[in-house]
């Protein structure tokens, strides 16, 4: 395929997942070339030239958090399937939902982000295409490019603070399943006081460095 026909392929699943959009239907969402197996399911939030904003659903029809993806990896999209109308239908007999979130700032990473800051809710991160779980823990704050983030180990514990550039980030996910249960760790052990590192995770709202962008209302 040469370098006009990707491109024109590119624009036509750019308009299919703009169509979903605003049309609020699922889809499942091919993006990994090397497990061609391998999808996500849920509703499209926001599309960009550069990232998609992905209200994701399990296998199970329950909310699963939100992903931002590449939209430049995104090689298939499928709806109308008897999957999806299924999944549809499990996910809306149990009353799941998903929080909207208002793309202000033009760029999908960072408003995800501010939603998770916000919200108190575990993200991780994938840099550089990696394809693992680089940074795992809660958002302490968003400044000229770069986020900090306070980690949280696999028992929820507090495991040290980290730093990276926004332009690095492959791969956001905010609030999946396996984010909902290191939070529901780490407000366990917070309650208890079983760690008294652990309530470093507790941001100090005097030494935040956020700076909100125009009319973002926290």
């Amino acid at each position: 395929m040469n370098l006009c026909e990707k491109s024109g392929a590119i624009e036509t699943i750019r308009e299919k997942l703009n169509f979903a959009k605003h049309s609020k239907i699922p889809v499942s969402l091919y993006s990994d070339a090397e497990n061609t197996t391998k999808f996500a399911f849920g509703y499209v939030m926001e599309v960009t030239d550069t990232f998609i904003l992905f209200a994701d659903i399990s296998p199970n029809g329950d909310y699963d958090g939100f992903t931002a993806r590449e939209t430049q990896k995104v090689y298939k999209v499928e709806w109308n399937d008897k999957y999806g109308r299924r999944l549809e239908k499990i996910y809306k007999l149990k009353n799941q939902k998903h929080d909207v979130i208002n793309c202000r700032t033009g760029d999908i990473i960072t408003d995800l982000l501010y939603f998770a800051l916000t919200k108190r809710l575990i993200v991780n991160i994938e840099l550089f295409e990696s394809d693992t779980k680089d940074t795992v823990g809660f958002v302490s704050f968003i400044n000229n490019g770069i986020v900090g983030f306070q980690n949280i180990d696999e028992n929820g514990e507090s495991d040290g603070e980290c730093i990276c550039r926004l332009r690095d980030v492959d791969v956001l996910q905010c609030d999946s399943s396996d984010e909902q249960l290191l939070k529901l760790l780490n407000e366990n052990i917070q309650s208890t006081g079983a760690d008294g590192d652990v309530r470093l995770c507790k941001t100090d709202e005097t030494n935040r460095d956020v700076q909100f962008p125009p009319h973002f209302t926290k």
